[in-house]
Order: C-alpha cells, then sequence, then structure tokens
C-alpha cells in the first residue's frame, strides 16, 4: 500500500498508460515519495496535461517527463 512504501528517492519508474487511471495514481504516489517519474504514452497532449496537473499538486521540482510511444510498439 502506499502507506508501507518508503522514500524513492534516487529511483527511476518507468509507467506505461501514465496520463490517466491507474497508471496516472501510480505516478502521483511515487511523486508523492519523491521518485522520479518517466511516463510512456501515445498521446502527447495528453502527457503534457498529465504533467501539468502532478506538478500543480507536486510542485515545479516534481521530477517528471514523458516519452511518446508509438502504437504499434505495444503489440
Amino acid at each position: 500500500t502506499p502507506e508501507r512504501l518508503g522514500d524513492q528517492s534516487g529511483k527511476i519508474y518507468i509507467i506505461s498508460g501514465a496520463n490517466s487511471g491507474v497508471g496516472f495514481q501510480a505516478a502521483r504516489i511515487l511523486l508523492k515519495k519523491n521518485a522520479k517519474v518517466v511516463m510512456l504514452n501515445r498521446s502527447a497532449e495528453k502527457s503534457e496535461a498529465a504533467i501539468t496537473e502532478l506538478k500543480q499538486e507536486f510542485g515545479a521540482q516534481a521530477d517528471v517527463s514523458f516519452i511518446r510511444m508509438e502504437k504499434d510498439l505495444y503489440h
């Protein structure tokens, strides 16, 4: 559970589909625990919106970014 997860400073997490739903919530939890989060998503616009929301919640220093993935790479 998130409560049992300790400080994640220095760790990097790569999450696919992190611009909404469960992936977004996982990113939130990990950022709250000081992790770096890299989102793998197909939509640059949705990724940028998710990052904006996360930085509003955790501050401009939140270490979150995204890599745009092509649809064919998911198969």
